[in-house]
C-alpha cells in the first residue's frame, strides 16, 4: 500500500498548476501541470480504496529555499511513513526504515504528449473536499492499460483526486482527499532556477518488447549483483523491470499476482530471474514479462 501512497504524492506534484482558464479544454491542463511545483504546499488527508478495503493517509507537503518535502502518515492499519526530501525517499515499517535514492526525478510521471495512448476529456465538474474540482479522464487508445480519472482543483490546478478505471467502466482503486489545506508557498521558491535536462536513460542489457505503444525508458536506478533495474511511462502508467541473476538465496518466485492495480509477474528466463511489476492489467504485465530478452548487441 506505501507503493500507491508514494504514486499518489507523485501525482499530486506533477498536477499543481492548471489555470483556470483550461478548465474545460482538456489538453490545456498538460503543459501547466508542473507550473506551481515549486509553491504550492499543502496538508491534508485522504483515502485509498482498493480490493474491498478503505485505507487512510495523512500528508503534508511544505516547500523552502532546498526543496520540497512531502512526509506521509498511515492513519489506518499498520503505522506506516514515507518521507521525501529530493531525490532520497525513506519508508518507516514496522519492519524498521527503508531508505531509496534515485539519480533524477523518477518519481514524478513525465507529462503526457500530443500522441500519447490516451484520449483526455473533461467530463464534468464536482466538489471534493469542499473545493470545486474539473473532472479529467484520460481513455485509453487500446486494451493493454487502464483509464484514469483525475480530480483537479480549478483555482490552483491542485490534484483532489484519482481513480483507475478498468474496461468495464469501473473503478479499480480509487484516492480521495477528505479533508485539506492549501498553502501558499515562499516566495524564495519562485526565483530558484529551473533544474537542468537530465538526459534520457541509456538502454541496458534486457529488452521487453512486449510494452504497449507509448511506453518510453524514465530512469535505470542503481542495482546490486549483476542485476538490472528499468523503470518506463507512458505519462500514467508505469513499468519496472527486474533482472537479475538466479542465487541459491533467492526465491526465485515465478507466477502473477495483483493488488490493486498493481501487477507483479515472476518468470525464470536461464539462469535470471525476471519480475515485472506495473498498474496495468495482469495480462498486460504478463506479456511484457514473457517478452523479456537480452538486447542484441549493436
Amino acid at each position: 500500500m506505501i507503493r500507491r501512497f508514494a504514486r499518489f504524492v507523485a501525482l499530486l506534484a506533477a498536477a499543481l498548476a492548471v489555470p483556470v482558464a483550461a478548465a474545460d479544454d482538456a489538453a490545456s491542463w498538460l503543459p501547466r501541470l508542473r507550473h506551481a511545483l515549486d509553491t504550492l504546499q499543502y496538508e491534508g488527508v485522504f483515502v485509498y480504496l482498493h480490493d474491498g478495503q478503505v485505507d487512510s493517509m495523512q500528508v503534508r507537503r511544505t516547500v523552502n529555499e532546498r526543496g520540497t518535502r512531502e512526509h506521509l502518515v498511515s492513519l489506518t492499519g499498520d503505522r506506516r511513513q514515507l518521507l521525501r526530501e529530493g531525490n532520497s525517499v525513506q519508508f518507516l515499517l514496522p519492519a524498521g526504515l527503508m531508505t531509496l535514492t534515485s539519480g533524477g526525478d523518477g518519481a514524478m510521471p513525465p507529462e503526457i504528449s500530443g500522441d500519447a495512448p490516451y484520449e483526455l476529456v473533461v467530463s464534468g465538474q464536482s466538489r471534493v473536499a469542499g473545493y470545486e474540482a474539473a473532472i479529467l479522464d484520460a481513455k485509453p487508445r487500446d486494451t493493454q492499460r487502464y483509464g484514469y480519472r483525475l480530480w483537479i482543483e480549478r483555482e490552483t490546478g491542485m490534484l483532489l483526486g484519482s481513480a483507475l478505471v478498468g474496461a468495464d467502466g469501473n473503478a479499480i482503486e480509487q484516492m480521495m482527499f477528505t479533508s485539506l489545506v492549501l498553502k501558499p508557498g515562499p516566495a524564495v521558491a519562485a526565483a530558484t532556477p529551473a533544474p537542468a535536462a537530465v538526459p534520457a536513460p541509456v538502454p541496458g542489457e534486457w529488452s521487453a518488447p512486449a510494452l504497449p505503444d507509448g511506453f518510453r525508458l524514465v530512469a535505470r536506478p542503481a542495482a546490486e549483483r549483476d542485476a538490472e533495474h528499468q523503470v518506463w511511462s507512458d505519462g500514467l502508467a508505469n513499468v519496472s523491470l527486474y533482472v537479475e541473476p538466479l542465487h541459491a538465496e533467492t526465491a526465485d518466485w515465478t507466477g502473477s499476482s495483483r493488488r490493486g492495480a498493481i501487477a507483479v509477474v515472476g518468470r525464470v528466463r536461464g539462469g535470471y530471474h525476471v519480475v515485472v511489476m506495473g498498474d496495468l492489467p495482469v495480462a498486460t504485465v504478463e506479456r511484457i514479462a514473457d517478452s523479456v530478452t537480452p538486447r542484441a548487441p549493436q
